[in-house]
């Protein structure tokens, strides 16, 4: 029988770990790219079939709908940063019972990446990185922190770890956008592509900036930094509930709870690890 892009074996949180502690001690550079029913969407943008799904995705992301250009446009960065991924963190078989547009993400893996195969993980990889305090680790091995994305958390990183830190703000989507008024695409993205070129190996770069957010983080990964998608979790650091059900604002979403180094009572061990029952994702790391 022929492998599927749903059969292809995935890491767990260690092996991703390790391979961007390496790239910050060896200053390489590093990308973790995930993909989410968003990305589905954007993948297949000019298929008829997903009309209606992108418009909903792009109203979502930036109230108002992107023409044709635009979406092409968002699309060859997003394809691109694939592309060059180091770990690809993709979705499990069971959301495709979610929504079509998790199946666009399986539809166009072949498509995008052709005979190359990075690494690949779980699309929830950024809460295994934060509820296991493992990107603590990564935190404080870094030459500087550079913070991408709507949440202004860089005085909290500041007092919890001694390490340089960074914010570089950008709007966000529609129904949580923050303190910053310019529009995110364009105008944004072309004032953030540009800072990007300024960072070098060294520098932990953390991104949560939706489908935009990948390009940023492969363009910081080819400066030579270690880029690391880590979504909606900025919103669990600013104490925002954007996603409900999986963002909260206890202490496993807490930037303490990084500087601790991971589950801080048995109760949230217990929680955690019901979450990742079935997965191999925490590789004993939580």
């Amino acid at each position: 029988m022929m492998e599927t892009t749903l059969d292809w074996p995935r890491v767990g949180l260690l092996p991703v770990v390790r391979a961007a502690q390496a790239a910050l001690t060896q200053g390489r550079g590093f990308s973790l790219v995930r993909l989410g029913d968003g990305e589905g969407a954007m993948l297949s943008h000019d298929a008829p079939h997903m009309g209606e799904e992108i418009a909903l995705c792009l109203r979502i992301w930036f109230g108002d709908q992107a023409d044709g250009d635009d979406r092409r446009a968002m699309a060859r960065g997003l394809e691109r940063a694939m592309r060059e991924a180091n770990v690809l963190a993709i979705p499990r078989r069971a959301q495709l019972q979610i929504s079509m547009r998790y199946h666009e993400v399986f539809a166009n893996l072949g498509r995008v990446l052709g005979v190359r195969r990075p690494l690949v993980g779980d699309a929830a990889l950024h809460f295994y990185l934060q509820w296991s305090g493992a990107l603590g680790a990564l935190v404080r091995d870094a030459r500087r922190l550079v913070l991408i994305g709507c949440r202004d958390v860089a005085g909290q990183f500041a007092a919890h770890f001694d390490v340089p830190v960074v914010q570089w703000l950008l709007r966000g989507e529609a129904q949580f956008p923050g303190a910053v008024d310019e529009r995110h695409w364009p105008t944004g993205y072309a004032r953030m592509m540009a800072r990007i070129e300024g960072l070098g190996p060294g520098d932990l770069v953390l991104v949560g900036a939706g489908v935009l957010g990948k390009a940023y983080v492969a363009g910081a990964a080819r400066r030579g930094a270690v880029a690391i998608d880590m979504g909606s979790v900025f919103d669990g650091w600013a104490g925002i509930i954007s996603r409900e059900g999986r963002i909260g604002t206890g202490a496993e979403f807490s930037i303490a709870h990084l500087a601790h180094g991971g589950p801080v009572d048995e109760a949230m061990r217990e929680r955690l690890g019901a979450y990742l029952a079935g997965t191999n994702i925490a590789d004993g790391m939580i």
